[in-house]
């Protein structure tokens, strides 16, 4: 996929850091907390649209609120919040926005003594530690969502949650671990009964149930207030104050007879000797009862020794009888086993001829269509509608007109006006939606799984819609064309898979700036970045050398992919933008497949993509144009180009075949 990318125009991403930031040097937790504000997003059914982000520069603990607005009300209510949760920071650091900069915030940090730093215009990526906890943020909740993304608050205490306990880059320690002292407990952990040398029990021996162990603590850590605390635990009384002792236990052998004086020796002796008499009988006792439970026990054991026996004969019996009947559903399986192995054969015959009947209607649809179409888009106004010197017809979607009135040089005769008719396969007025855009393209995704090169490209002036039209925006009703053929083909393959075929997908990002290719994958230092050369091989193959090939089996890969392109994409001045992009983006998604073509104009561009542009392809190109009257000119050459494109013939594309 080919496209020019304004992203800078719509968003106004930073520029790409080369060089090392110098960070913010912060000493303790909650010293310094950056605060920030994203969104909005898709509205959920409580109402909510922006997270407001606050995050310690020194342990990066996060906390988020879900906002209606971002009024200063709302704002000043969360940070109030965030102060009775953790206490009053020695500073905060926000943008310039009218949400943090006004006066209720500016009353509430003089009375809780909290000094303010706001971000220069000029430099904005001062905050970038919450710009890029937003960042994580939006990237976890964007894969638990539904369809409609609009039941992103429900997960974002979870998505804090994961955030605080993950170690930190930065830190080498999680945010929840420079906070509380300890790692987060999940309920997905079992216990473990640790080394004795591990442990410090601040009282009481192992034994005890009531120890606490302070083993996860770092020495010398400790607070004192806790170790205090600990002591006193233990000794404090559980009784409520005033509750009666209980009573003194009788002492043991008291019969209640009157005791004997202590000269009374001989009668002592009588009670020594009546004791013994009762002892004896009862060791009789035991011992008649010790020889019937003998007795018992022998006959138990010939019982139990009959039971087995006839147990193990009835056992016998039922083995031999399961076996036989086992053995005969057995060879029933293993007949309607092959049966059915029959069966499966025929059917993958069948579902083959069929695929392959499939593969050449729809190409021939296609080429029916024409191996290369063109679509023009307009971009609305700023203020929406359509420019008076663009006319559409309302029962034609396949031209456009441009009008222009050129006054008289001389005076004498009347003004004149110059009208210009173009027409190609498909017209997008300004109010045409990312769907209905591709809804028109969606069968080219399905010839590239059938082994075609698909190629699909945006051209036109700067600012005139060619990003949006392919890369759209983050959230699903504006994202464009990359995003969504990206997730048809891979529910295609995924249904395919079912039939028996097997895919392997290999996704690659170059960036021609100046002519100068740059790998917008790679993810080294910018000291040892390589060089690229378009080279092409022994059979016409076009490769680029020391390009990044990232093998990738899900959507979620791609996007990744596409996210990190867009932070290494160079950026440059230009006369219409303050931020525009002046180069040419290239994203390559391989199936099974090698792209073989022709020569073509010798240009970094066109060899790049000359399997694309020869006649072994089916090519698609979006003419863009703006709406403005000054842009008058470049649409004009913009829509003259379109048109020689659409008149060319690039003759039939054949499936490429390994």
């Amino acid at each position: 996929m080919l496209s020019d990318c304004d992203h800078c125009q719509r968003v106004g991403p930073p520029l790409k850091v080369v060089e090392t930031l110098d960070c913010i040097k912060v000493s303790g937790v909650w010293e310094l907390v950056g605060i920030d504000l994203t969104g909005p997003l898709p509205q959920t059914p409580s109402g909510y649209k922006y997270i407001l982000t606050a995050t310690d520069y020194f342990s990066k603990w996060v906390e988020a609120f879900p906002l209606k607005t971002k009024s200063a009300e709302e704002v000043y209510q969360n940070l109030c919040t965030i102060f009775y949760r953790h206490g009053c920071p020695l500073r905060i650091l926000t943008d310039q926005g009218r949400e943090f900069v006004n006066q209720i915030n500016s009353k509430l940090c003089e009375l809780l003594s909290v000094e303010r730093s706001v971000t220069a215009a000029y430099q904005p990526q001062t905050n970038g530690l919450d710009e890029k906890t937003n960042d994580n943020i939006k990237r976890a909740l964007r894969k638990v969502v539904n369809e409609r993304q609009d039941d992103w608050d429900l997960y974002l205490d979870a998505t804090l949650f994961s955030l605080r306990s993950k170690m930190h880059t930065t830190t080498k320690f999680s945010p929840f671990y420079l906070m509380y002292g300890r790692e987060a407990r999940f309920p997905c952990e079992l216990p473990v009964e640790m080394p004795q040398l591990q442990h410090r029990w601040l009282w009481g021996p192992e034994s005890e149930r009531g120890r606490v162990c302070v083993s996860m603590m770092p020495p010398g850590r400790i607070p004192a207030g806790f170790i205090i605390a600990v002591q006193k635990v233990p000794t404090a009384s559980t009784a409520p104050k005033g509750a009666a002792k209980p009573p003194a236990a009788t002492k043991a052998g008291g019969t209640g007879a009157p005791r004997r004086q202590a000269w009374d020796l001989k009668g002592k002796v009588s009670d020594m000797e009546g004791k013994i008499r009762n002892y004896q009988t009862k060791v009789r006792s035991v011992n008649e009862e010790n020889e019937l439970l003998k007795g018992s026990v022998a006959q138990s054991r010939n019982r139990l020794s009959d039971l087995l026996w006839a147990s193990a004969a009835m056992k016998l019996s039922v083995q031999e009888s399961t076996v036989t009947r086992l053995q005969t559903s057995l060879t029933n399986a293993q007949e309607e086993v092959r049966t059915l192995k029959e069966t499966v054969v025929e059917q993958k015959d069948e579902l083959h001829a069929g695929e392959m009947e499939r593969r050449r209607l729809h190409n021939m649809i296609q080429e029916l269509k024409g191996n290369i179409r063109v679509f023009c888009r307009v971009r609305p106004l700023v203020d929406g509608g359509l420019s008076r010197h663009i006319q559409l017809a309302p029962s034609d979607n396949k031209s456009i007109t441009l009008a222009k009135t050129e006054e008289s040089h001389t005076g004498k005769s009347a003004d004149t006006q110059k009208i210009y008719h173009f027409s190609f396969d498909q017209v997008f007025g300004p109010h045409a939606s990312q769907q209905q855009i591709f809804e028109e393209i969606s069968l080219l995704e399905q010839s590239a799984l059938d082994g075609y090169n698909v190629c699909c490209f945006a051209y036109g002036q700067t600012g005139s819609g060619k990003t949006y039209t392919m890369e759209g925006e983050e959230f699903d009703d504006g994202r464009g064309v990359i995003p969504r053929a990206v997730q048809q083909i891979f529910r295609a393959g995924k249904k395919l898979e079912s039939q028996g075929w097997e895919f392997s997908f290999t996704a690659s990002f170059v960036e021609i700036y100046n002519e100068t290719l740059r790998d917008l994958l790679y993810t080294g230092k910018s000291s040892k970045r390589p060089k690229h050369e378009i080279r092409k091989s022994n059979n016409n193959e076009v490769t680029v050398t020391n390009l990044t090939y990232k093998q990738v089996c899900s959507e979620g890969q791609v996007l990744d992919l596409i996210a990190l392109a867009k932070q290494n994409r160079s950026t440059a001045q230009t006369l219409q933008n303050d931020r525009s992009s002046r180069s040419h983006s290239v994203f390559q998604l391989q199936i099974e497949g090698a792209n073989a073509g022709r020569d073509v104009r010798n240009s970094k561009l066109t060899y790049l993509l000359q399997g694309c542009l020869g006649g072994n392809s089916k090519t698609l190109m979006f003419v863009n144009i703006s709406p403005e009257p000054d842009s008058f000119g470049e649409t004009l050459n913009s829509l003259s180009f379109a048109s020689k494109v659409n008149d060319c013939v690039i003759g039939t594309a054949s499936s490429n075949r390994k």
